[in-house]
């Protein structure tokens, strides 16, 4: 038997989920009022293995007369008595509790247990609930097998409450992810949970506490019957509201910290006794309703490798939004395809991510002669929910002659963004030339404040803008060649498509990759620097004569990149070379054959079969059509290229904003006004202006923002959000139990040719990295640049998200690496050790082993 204060981290398969994560309550100092635990083992040892069969009635009623052993009798008695009654005893499982399986309801519950002829009796109720019908059928439909549940029987001091009810810390109905809704009701939550009564209900927004409206029961006064062994009646009278403002907003507080400590969003129990908050239960909300998501959103492009791969701060977000916002006004203004006013809003953050309005996009985008929405929803790796095409947009007269300004113009913008482009990072070249000439720490603060403007308002709008509508570009490009390369194909070309986009020009992510290659293989020929990288720690590894060397010049050249790029709270290579350092000691131990050059190499030749193979098929009469489809490759290849060209020239800029953004956190610690430098990113960059320039800034109003803001970023950071968000999609959280050793099929979007046979590795952060071996087949929700140098390392990608033109994509064809990527709930259904075969021609992945 443990006590709540003495379950430990490793306990979990013997106290079940609800005691577990009640102690884990408790210990952080949440008010859970006391209990203990009938652990799973000691159950099993209260009743024998032939009276638990789940198949026949005769062995429940064995359970029901067998007797409890004498020491196991004892100890109960003498914990109970500790305890003092009246108790609840409650089941607490191993299964429930969890994302997709809650187990709500399913486990019996006995309260007000008053004495100890009754605690014997509830004991053996919440133990023989695991056999009922109704747990054995939720169990099925969950995929979870009856035979693998196992029960502890958790006995806690029971609260007499004068209100109580549940909790959600995000709306389960709307989705809205600020509103809190509170039910409650008099007395115990019971009625509430069976239906009984009508609670009181409240929406609060939890980090601004504000009461955003109450809808209040008009119940009588009511006796509360509590029975039980020496257990008295207690009545409550009702005025007004169950909870005063003062009780709600204490209990809001504590639901936005359970809610940051546990990092997704919770459905918590809780009771009110004597004005004191107790915590009953918290456990992830299980099912999300988005009725509230006005229109369809994605966070396509922008999760893979992009700002919503985690959960971003308002620093980051500020910059995106506002060029994000003008640049996709600007551009679809450019071509002509909105009027001069529009009033669209193109972005959004929900539970921490950013999001865009793919369905406003589409609804532009579908004026276009020959739009097809699956092509378009598979290049961005967005779930289709359609049956067919979807929206496809026919090619008539009318529409063509309608669409000729926009063609025209778009065929102008290809040209002239690509020289705004180049003017760009013209620009910023000079920029970082000057910029390495000055000296932060000794700068006057009216510079260092003119430079920060400078470079948050100027520069990077300037830089970042052009990136932006690269990008947009780039899907119109390769929206134009799928047009001609299907009508080529139903004419019988039987043309590959991802061979086509393949063997790109030098890709600006690729070539640190191939220096740190380089390094590595003169490593390898130094036996003394092979022990120095092998044995020695960074700064004897840096002191090395030659390989130290290297690694200076080349974080020298590449030191702006880091694990997560768009995260400006990561410290980039030229801060902390960690990941080099290990990267480097992976390519030490391989052989010359996997030289990523000579990878690269061979994806040369399928490009060039293949193109061969269209030249043939175009011959003859068809010399225009030839023309026209080689015209649209080309662009479509050029701008594949281009876009990560531009890429690592954004990835530039955000390199110097955090420097100097470092700096201006530190100036304003010196000055009392935050608590360490880092926390400037938790706050908006206008915001950061105005605080530089303010004499008189107010430091605890500031530090109340940054808190909400951190509160805000950590209730989301473990929450698996779904890719797309809105009316058309409703969530589904569909993870499936499978076992090492079962025989599954998963479907997702085929992105880069070839079939491989390998070992998974799921990999859910940079830092687990160092289990990649050579050979593994890499399984992680998304990449970012900065994982480019693992790419050697592996024999096939497999994403959650991402689409044709991500950024794992285009590095996995340049590799030769097989890709199949948007394989929903990869990192859950696959795991360490499967052997698996990856088809990146059909995007399907089978479970070997």
């Amino acid at each position: 038997m443990k006590w709540l204060e003495e379950i430990q981290k490793n306990d979990l398969q013997d106290v079940g989920k609800k005691a577990f994560e009640l102690s884990r309550l408790k210990r952080a100092d949440f008010p859970v009022p006391d209990g203990f635990v009938i652990t799973c083992s000691t159950c099993k040892e209260m009743f024998s293995e032939r009276s638990r069969s789940r198949n026949s009635m005769k062995s429940k009623k064995l359970i029901r007369e067998n007797m409890i052993p004498e020491q196991i009798f004892e100890k109960i008695l003498s914990e109970f008595r500790k305890l003092g009654f009246p108790v609840a005893v409650r089941s607490s499982a191993v299964e429930e509790d969890r994302q997709g399986a809650s187990f709500a309801g399913q486990y019996q519950t006995v309260l007000n247990v008053g004495g100890e002829k009754d605690l014997f009796q509830a004991i053996k109720s919440c133990f023989n609930s695991q056999f009922s019908e109704q747990v054995q059928e939720y169990a099925r439909r969950n995929k979870i097998s009856g035979d693998a549940l196992s029960l502890s029987v958790f006995i806690q001091k029971q609260i007499r409450p004068d209100a109580s009810g549940v909790l959600f810390t995000v709306n389960p109905v709307t989705g809205n992810d600020q509103e809190m809704v509170v039910e409650a009701v008099k007395g115990m939550g019971e009625p509430l949970v069976s239906g009984k009564v009508q609670p009181d209900r409240y929406l609060i927004n939890g980090f601004s506490e504000r009461i955003l409206t109450k809808f209040l029961c008009a119940d009588p006064a009511e006796r509360l019957t509590q029975p039980g062994e020496g257990v008295a009646s207690k009545i409550i009278q009702r005025t007004g509201s169950l909870l005063d403002d003062n009780v709600l907003y204490d209990l809001v507080r504590m639901a936005v910290k359970i809610q940051a400590l546990y990092g997704c969003p919770q459905d918590i129990e809780w009771a009110v006794e004597n004005r004191k908050i107790h915590i009953l239960q918290a456990r992830p909300i299980t099912a999300m309703g988005y009725q509230g998501v006005k229109g369809e959103w994605t966070t396509a492009d922008f999760r893979d490798g992009g700002v919503s791969s985690e959960v971003v701060t308002p620093f980051m977000w500020s910059l995106y939004e506002r060029v994000f916002e003008s640049a996709m006004y600007a551009y679809l203004k450019e071509i002509r395809l909105i009027p001069k006013t529009n009033n669209t809003r193109w972005s959004n953050v929900f539970f921490g991510r950013p999001y865009w309005n793919v369905g406003a996009v589409k609804k532009i985008l579908a004026r276009m002669p020959g739009f097809n929405e699956r092509n378009f929803d598979q290049d961005l790796g967005i779930e289709i929910t359609y049956e067919g095409d979807g929206v496809v947009t026919p090619l008539t007269p009318l529409g063509l002659l309608r669409a000729i300004p926009v063609m025209v113009t778009l065929k102008r913008m290809y040209f002239h963004q690509h020289l705004k482009t180049q003017k760009a990072i013209i620009n910023f070249k000079h920029y970082l030339n000057s910029f390495k000439a000055k000296n932060l720490l000794n700068m006057k603060d009216g510079d260092l404040e003119a430079l920060f403007e400078d470079l948050v308002c100027h520069r990077h709008v300037e830089l970042e803008t052009a990136y932006f509508k690269t990008i947009f570009n780039t899907a119109n490009a390769r929206l134009e060649f799928k047009a001609v390369f299907d009508k080529a194909n139903k004419k019988g070309a039987s043309f590959e498509y991802l061979p086509l986009i393949t063997a790109l020009r030098p890709l600006k992510p690729v070539i640190p990759l191939f220096k740190l290659w380089k390094i590595s293989r003169h490593v390898r020929r130094d036996p003394k620097a092979m022990h120095v990288l092998e044995t020695g720690g960074i700064d004897k590894i840096f002191a090395h004569p030659t390989l130290g060397k290297a690694l200076k010049n080349f974080i020298k050249k590449y030191g702006h990149h880091s694990t997560r790029e768009l995260d400006l709270r990561i410290p980039r290579w030229s801060e902390d070379p960690t990941f080099i350092i290990e990267t480097l000691q992976a390519y030490a131990k391989l052989e010359d054959e996997n030289n990523p050059q000579a990878l690269v190499a061979v994806n040369r030749s399928i490009y060039e079969s293949e193109l061969k193979k269209s030249r043939r098929f175009f011959s003859g009469f068809r010399h225009i059509q030839r023309e026209r489809f080689m015209k649209k490759l080309k662009n479509v290849r050029f701008h594949t290229w281009y876009k990560e060209e531009v890429r690592d020239w954004s990835t530039r800029v955000y390199s110097l904003i955090r420097r100097v953004s470092l700096e201006v956190g530190r100036r304003l610690m010196q000055r009392d006004i935050l608590d360490q430098e880092d926390h400037i990113f938790y706050l908006p960059y206008p915001e950061v202006i105005s605080i530089f320039r303010d004499k008189n800034p107010d430091p605890q109003a500031i530090r109340r923002r940054i808190e909400a803001n951190k509160a805000y970023m950590l209730s989301f950071r473990h929450f698996e959000n779904p890719n797309e968000i809105g009316q058309r999609w409703q969530y589904r959280n569909d993870r499936m139990e499978k076992r090492p050793g079962t025989r599954a099929r998963y479907q997702g979007i085929p992105c880069s040719s070839g079939e491989t046979t390998g070992v998974v590795r799921v990999i859910r952060d940079i830092g687990e990295a160092d289990k990649l071996q050579a050979g593994d087949i890499l399984v992680t929700r998304f990449t970012d640049p900065g994982w480019t140098p693992l790419f050697p390392l592996i024999s096939g990608v497999i994403t959650e998200t991402g689409g044709i033109l991500s950024h794992a994509a285009v590095i996995a064809r340049e590799y030769g690496v097989p890709a199949v990527l948007a394989v929903q709930n990869a990192t859950g259904n696959l795991a360490d050790g499967q052997r698996v075969i990856l088809d990146g021609n059909k995007g399907e992945v089978q479970i070997l082993c």
